[in-house]
């Protein structure tokens, strides 16, 4: 968990591991791995073990178990199920705020944990641009 020493907040902007938190808000997300439900509500998500054109075509079909899971505990649960491309993160955060309150730095938590999703490739940035439809 991050510590408040941990957050610069110069220049108005407060950043983490040169992360601004506020460019992250506005943005939105949504899933780009399949998931499944684990104890008491928590989820996993899947992602596979082979997804190269010919080992994921021909090797994937023939495994007891083509994935892998990565468990997630209830603060990932709950965000990961938050994001379908409509929520913003800023709308993600204020939801997680309100179901758990006694969490502290809850905006940057949220923020920074789907990145992190983001840059391993489970989730991806809906685009606004000009071609959305």
């Amino acid at each position: 968990m991050a510590r408040e020493s941990d957050i610069d907040e110069g220049a108005g902007a407060r950043t983490r591991a040169g992360v601004v938190i506020e460019d992250l808000m506005g943005r939105r997300f949504v899933r780009a791995r399949g998931s499944e439900p684990v104890d008491d509500g928590l989820r996993a998500i899947l992602v596979p073990k082979f997804d190269g054109r010919i080992l994921g075509r021909f090797l994937m079909p023939r495994l007891k178990r083509p994935n892998f899971r990565i468990r997630l505990d209830r603060f990932g649960s709950f965000v990961w199920d938050q994001m379908d491309g409509l929520a913003t993160v800023a709308d993600i955060a204020a939801r997680f705020k309100a179901a758990h309150p006694e969490e502290d730095m809850a905006d940057e938590r949220v923020a920074l944990f789907i990145r992190a999703l983001a840059v391993q490739g489970h989730a991806a940035e809906v685009d606004d641009g000009p071609d959305a439809c």
